[in-house]
């Protein structure tokens, strides 16, 4: 059965103000079975910030991404193995502080990519799945703030390379070791003011 683990990061001020909708969010997750849930001072930041960690190990069940809906400072989602219910991630978009969102082993698919795509503040975007492809790619060409883009965890192949062309922004990209040797190098001479690896 499918693990679903899944990582929160907020940004706080100090000491921490929780508003009565994310104290509520608080407490939803911390009632699932498996949850954590901790405040501790964010190591990027000054002392003046916090961070929100919350862990979920949940077997065999999907996790609604419209839980998180009200976290208005939330600064990175991580969601590791398991499945999101679909279409929840439309939710992604709403959050104008997300920084960082991972999310590998879930089952995502291109579909999924059109939400991210329409993110304002992402900075980091780390997705696997078998089934992105060069369409799905396509979505999240136009997301302006990234700069780190990780795909090695998913089976895109030298056909589906051709939205990344555009990204020119991009200061790191990993790509999946089913991307051929010659593929990779003709992409790195076209980004060439991006690290472009396996």
């Amino acid at each position: 059965m499918p693990v679903l683990t899944l990582a929160i990061i907020m940004s706080l001020q100090s000491p921490p103000d929780f508003t009565p909708a994310e104290l509520h969010v608080k407490e939803q997750l911390q009632s699932v079975r498996g949850a954590m849930v901790w405040v501790s001072p964010d190591p990027r930041e000054s002392k003046d910030k916090w961070v929100l960690s919350v862990d979920i190990e949940n077997k065999g069940r999907n996790f609604d991404c419209t839980m998180i809906k009200p976290l208005n400072r939330l600064y990175a989602l991580r969601i590791l193995g398991g499945n999101t219910v679909r279409k929840s991630l439309a939710v992604l978009p709403r959050l104008p502080k997300l920084d960082l969102f991972v999310a590998t082993g879930t089952g995502l698919d291109d579909a999924d990519l059109i939400h991210i795509g329409k993110c304002k503040s992402l900075n980091k975007l780390d997705i696997g799945g078998e089934h992105v492809s060069g369409a799905g790619l396509k979505q999240i060409s136009g997301v302006r703030t990234l700069r780190r883009l990780f795909l090695y965890n998913t089976k895109i192949k030298d056909a589906d390379l051709a939205p990344l062309e555009k990204m020119t922004f991009l200061d790191q990209l990993v790509l999946p070791k089913t991307v051929t040797e010659g593929a990779l190098e003709a992409l790195a001479h076209k980004l060439k003011h991006t690290q472009v690896s396996q």
